[in-house]
């Protein structure tokens, strides 16, 4: 039963997506249209490495072996995308109902952050036996 207090675990995931769109036809048969879209994701995780662990026994300086061990980590990712296109058809130039003509120009961005900041303690008093985060 220690083994399963001293490893504990916490995770927590938030997903947010948006998007829009707008088209409109400047003159008959060509039309522009815009649209933009937003992610944001969040993954947090924090770890509580009691002194059973296999962690705790073996990754820590000589001095901390043995001694509890936490590790919080913040992780983020945020993207923001962009895209313009302007469609015309060229419906007078083929009069034919087997064939149709259209012309698409297009330009899109996309920038994304990424980040991941990871801090590990070690050498925690044995008495601990979970952090508050976690609980």
């Amino acid at each position: 039963m220690t083994s399963l207090v001293d490893n504990d675990t916490r995770k927590e995931r938030v997903t947010y997506n948006l998007g829009a769109a707008f088209t409109w036809e400047i003159i008959k048969n060509l039309r522009l249209k815009t649209e933009f879209g937003y992610d944001d994701y969040r993954y947090n995780t924090d770890r509580y490495f009691g002194p059973s662990t296999y962690y705790v026994r073996n990754t820590p300086s000589s001095a901390d072996q043995g001694k509890p061990a936490a590790s919080l980590t913040r992780q983020s990712r945020s993207t923001i995308r962009n895209t313009n296109t302007a469609n015309y058809d060229f419906e007078k130039l083929l009069a034919s109902d087997k064939h149709h003509l259209n012309m698409l120009l297009g330009q899109e961005y996309v920038i994304a952050k990424n980040n991941k900041i990871t801090n590990i303690a070690h050498g925690s008093p044995l008495h601990l036996r979970q952090i508050t985060a976690l609980t």
